[in-house]
């Protein structure tokens, strides 16, 4: 056990046994934020809430690799390759972590903070094709019913399970025809009829994002 772990020992890494967390490198910690007494004796499916993956996959449900964005204690994404490597004894598990090069949503999208400063304008970076939204202000999240209206609650979701009554909604149809098309969409005054405190009206801009040829994200302002 103690050669695997200092095999690894330069890459973040997350021992677990039984499904329960029993050793994390400082890479790990570093590269999450939490401290370790944050994360020992926690089960892979707490592991794989407060890293807000569990919107894409359960730690315990990985068998080889999976990449997905995962979520740092300070709400910053992070586009990842998660590896499993199951060792001699069946309930002992390696899950190792690399980050996909030239990923940083930070790096990419500060300029989306400069743009929209004003105390009304709601803006939130989404990814695609999987709509986890990355990257939110609180403008934006005012708009939501709760409990989506806190960002402990909302990062790392997937956009119909934050917008109430957005499954078979206009709202809905116009998302589709943005990713399929690749064109922005704006309107003043959108309707929208299911939030809780009743019917909605968004001044509202979608914009689509493309890395080297490919739609990678979506800018969405209310």
């Amino acid at each position: 056990m103690k050669y695997v772990l200092k095999k690894f020992n330069k890459k973040p890494f997350l021992y677990s046994k039984n499904n329960i967390v029993a050793e994390v490198n400082n890479e790990f910690m570093n590269f999450t934020g939490y401290f370790e007494k944050d994360l020992i004796g926690k089960s892979l499916t707490e592991i794989s809430c407060m890293l807000k993956i569990d919107s894409q996959i359960y730690l315990e449900n990985i068998e080889n690799e999976y990449s997905c964005h995962m979520f740092t204690k300070e709400y910053e994404p992070r586009e990842i390759t998660i590896s499993c490597k199951s060792l001699k004894c069946k309930n002992e598990k390696i899950y190792f972590i690399k980050e996909t090069p030239n990923s940083s949503v930070k790096e990419k999208f500060d300029f989306v903070k400069q743009l929209y400063t004003d105390s009304k304008t709601g803006y939130s970076i989404i990814s695609v094709p999987d709509l986890i939204l990355l990257k939110v202000n609180q403008n934006y999240l005012n708009t939501l019913d709760e409990p989506y209206n806190k960002m402990d609650n909302s990062i790392g979701k997937k956009h119909k399970e934050i917008i109430t009554g957005y499954e078979c909604s206009e709202a809905e149809e116009i998302w589709k025809s943005v990713i399929t098309t690749g064109k922005p969409y704006h309107v003043e005054e959108f309707q929208h009829n299911y939030f809780n405190r009743g019917v909605t009206y968004w001044n509202l801009a979608i914009v689509p994002i493309f890395v080297e040829g490919n739609l990678k994200y979506i800018i969405n302002k209310i």
